[in-house]
């Protein structure tokens, strides 16, 4: 990894990504990016005679943030977790998955890290809802970062897999990750989507998208009747694990598909009082359109 994007409006949550964003660049060597959006401007009115109005808006916007971001990289660079990490900033007019599509591509991300309330919180809806759109659209995996998980560390990963050749994009980039972390991979098998016959057949399929993509698996659970609750099955085999991620592919659907099929990545995501790694296994279509540096 070379480019790690930290999305943060200033939050506790924000901060907790970013913490957990810089331990992963210390061992991979990355860069920081902290990016934040006004999405304000994404609502104001295009009427002619209030672009200056607008315009003078956006202009103090920013001014205040890159404010607020000088404070924050002088708290920084007196905090030794951030010691020895190259750290930028940017700021940006529009919605937070709009822009996240662009940044990922103009930056040539490798991961996107970002806070969430997490499970249960009352305001986890709002924040799911935005965190489910970045996760639906980006290009580059996304984690996500609850509020309440203190550990900075990924020792443990349980990853859910249907076993189906689309996912060799997810063996791979959790093979690097592997490799960046030094962690147990634990892959879980629900309700047999590749129908093979048998435990030996799916351990041997396990094994063999395991080696082609370099990744190391700790062991292949699977269980004995169908799991209809998939998310919860996942989120309680982490438990039993005791897990520090969760690390699974996305198809990330959109439109009557998302609909129709939803998304168990993003289902876990809103259950998930752990981290949760999502890996899309296809390209998201980008709309430069949508976004305006600021």
């Amino acid at each position: 990894m070379k480019t790690i994007l930290v999305p943060t409006d200033f939050s506790a949550h924000s901060g907790q990504a970013l913490r957990a964003a810089a331990n992963l660049a210390r061992k991979s060597g990355s860069e920081l990016v902290l990016m934040h959006t006004n999405d304000i401007m994404a609502y104001t009115t295009p009427l002619i005679e209030a672009r200056e109005f607008d315009k003078s808006l956006a202009e103090i916007y920013e001014e205040k943030v890159n404010e607020r971001f000088a404070r924050i990289l002088q708290e920084l660079a007196a905090d030794t977790t951030f010691a020895g990490i190259p750290i930028r900033t940017s700021v940006w007019a529009g919605k937070l998955a709009d822009i996240l599509t662009i940044v990922v591509q103009e930056e040539n991300a490798d991961l996107v890290v970002m806070g969430t309330l997490g499970a249960g919180n009352s305001d986890a809806y709002l924040v799911g809802s935005n965190t489910q759109k970045v996760i639906r659209r980006v290009s580059c995996p996304v984690l996500t970062i609850p509020l309440q998980y203190d550990s900075q560390n990924f020792f443990t990963v349980v990853f859910p897999s249907t076993l189906k050749d689309d996912q060799a994009a997810s063996f791979q980039f959790l093979a690097q990750f592997q490799q960046v972390c030094e962690n147990e991979v634990h892959l879980l098998y629900l309700n047999n989507p590749a129908d093979l016959p048998d435990e030996e057949a799916i351990e041997a399929r396990a094994y063999e998208l395991a080696e082609a993509a370099g990744l190391k698996l700790a062991g292949v659970y699977t269980t004995k009747e169908n799991i209809f609750d998939e998310e919860e099955a996942i989120v309680n085999f982490a438990k039993e694990q005791n897990a520090s991620l969760i690390a699974m592919g996305t198809h990330q659907r959109r439109g009557l598909s998302h609909l129709l099929f939803g998304s168990v990545t993003e289902d876990t995501v809103g259950h998930a009082s752990i981290p949760v790694m999502s890996i899309p296994l296809q390209m998201a279509v980008i709309d430069s359109s949508s976004a305006v540096k600021a």
